[in-house]
């Protein structure tokens, strides 16, 4: 991959004329020629700091005390490699803010050369994203939501959260996908012992109503396979704390710095980090409880700033429905029969204050309200807001079965290994007969 990589930086680096990358010869010469003596008159972007005996380009010191390393290409892929792998095989925005912090000439057109010759990074890579937002979450405050763990028994979540509980306190809201293990008592009584405690659950069936959290569950996913294969490791386990490392220091795009910076208002322990040695221990701190506090407000600033332009592009793609018009609503091919239509029609009763819609349909008032990315609006109004009854709510799946013109959700259908006889065999028990989908088609079945 190194000689793939400088390969294509050269073709990339004609294309768009870089003038900040230093070659060897380059790097060198700029070094012998700050060793000579100085006439004072023309002020250099370079400087030298040696480290170990080993004598590096820098930028010129500043008052912020930061210092910023140039790189020479000999060096460049082991630091794009080395800064990839320690932020979970992270996007290029994210490999951009790492190195910002430390060198002054990795551009952008070298991350994105780099990016595209890593074959973890191309694997995970997804097709083009048709989904838009409806309610951006924000979370104004630390540990003003959380995300339950992706375990199959409650027992084992229950566990998890309680030792998070109680180290650094609950949440205001514990948001999870629809699964029963998570709707089981064991996690529900957290909230006996945490009164102010809510439980978010998604819709069923319909995982863009979790978004922030299934796209939080990829992201770990994608960093623990690219550590597992770095690693050459399939113990996915033993890398759960170095992911969740990486995941806090690498930069989140919507607060516009790490998780670890808002948090505790100050680099991660493996980063350098220049301060005043005459400085008091407390004074460190309250420097670090001001810069905390200061972090969290540009957080919830940038967050707020987030949501709203995401906002705008979802009302732009997807313009608003009025009351009374006529929509399609998708029914899952769990909720409905092979034969039965894609779509139920609806007609909008009433919009929310949070732009949700209340619907309707011909058998009565569907149960759970709708985001706008959910349903299509018909170029016709086919249903009239009076002919809803009101008095009666269904689930989609009740209603799908009701406007089916078959059996409505899924079928019947047996296991039965002997000859489907007796009042056992569910296709008897139903007085239908057995099809293909029931049993091989080897056994000599009596109900065909």
């Amino acid at each position: 991959m190194s000689e793939r990589f400088y390969i294509e930086l050269k073709k990339s680096r004609k294309k768009s004329k870089n003038t900040v990358n230093l070659s060897n010869e380059k790097y060198q010469q700029i070094l012998n020629e700050l060793l000579l003596p100085k006439d004072g008159k023309k002020k250099s972007i370079y400087d030298i700091l040696v480290v170990q005996q080993i004598k590096k380009l820098i930028f010129p010191v500043t008052a912020d005390d930061k210092i910023l390393f140039y790189v020479n290409e000999d060096e460049l892929y082991e630091i794009l490699k080395t800064t990839h792998e320690s932020i979970g095989h992270g996007s290029r925005d994210r490999m951009i803010s790492e190195h910002s912090r430390k060198y002054k000439n990795i551009t952008r057109c070298d991350v994105e050369v780099f990016l595209h010759l890593c074959e973890p990074c191309q694997q995970k890579q997804k097709g083009v994203k048709k989904g838009v937002v409806v309610k951006p979450i924000i979370s104004p405050e630390f540990n003003s939501r959380c995300q339950a763990l992706e375990y199959k028994r409650a027992e084992k979540v229950a566990f998890n959260l309680i030792d998070i509980f109680t180290l650094i306190g609950a949440p205001s809201i514990l948001q999870s996908d629809n699964g029963h293990e998570f709707s089981n008592n064991i996690v529900s009584n957290l909230k006996d012992m945490w009164s102010e405690l809510k439980i978010v659950h998604g819709k069923p069936r319909h995982s863009h109503s979790q978004g922030s959290v299934e796209r939080a569950n990829q992201d770990i996913e994608n960093m623990l396979t690219t550590w597992m294969q770095t690693e050459k490791t399939s113990q996915w386990s033993q890398g759960l704390k170095f992911v969740q490392l990486m995941k806090n220091r690498a930069l989140h795009s919507g607060i516009k710095m790490s998780p670890y910076e808002a948090l505790f208002g100050l680099l991660p322990c493996d980063d350098p980090i220049h301060s005043d040695k005459d400085n008091s221990i407390q004074d460190t701190i309250q420097s670090n409880n001001a810069n905390a506090i200061d972090n969290r407000k540009k957080a919830k600033q940038n967050l707020e700033n987030q949501a709203v332009k995401m906002k705008t592009w979802s009302d732009k793609k997807l313009k608003p429905a009025e009351v009374g018009a006529t929509v399609r609503v998708p029914v899952p091919n769990v909720d409905k029969g092979r034969g039965d239509a894609r779509n139920i029609l609806a007609v909008v009763i009433e919009v929310t204050v949070d732009g949700y819609y209340q619907l309707g349909t011909k058998e009565g008032l569907l149960k759970s309200l709708y985001s706008r990315s959910q349903f299509t609006i018909c170029q016709k109004n086919l249903i009239a807001i009076e002919e809803v009854p009101r008095e009666n709510t269904f689930a989609l799946r009740t209603i799908a079965t009701q406007q089916s013109t078959g059996t409505g959700q899924g079928f019947i259908k047996c296991t039965c290994k002997t000859k489907c006889q007796s009042e056992k065999c569910l296709c008897v028990k139903n007085n239908i007969l057995s099809t293909s989908k029931c049993h091989a088609s080897t056994i000599l079945c009596c109900n065909k």
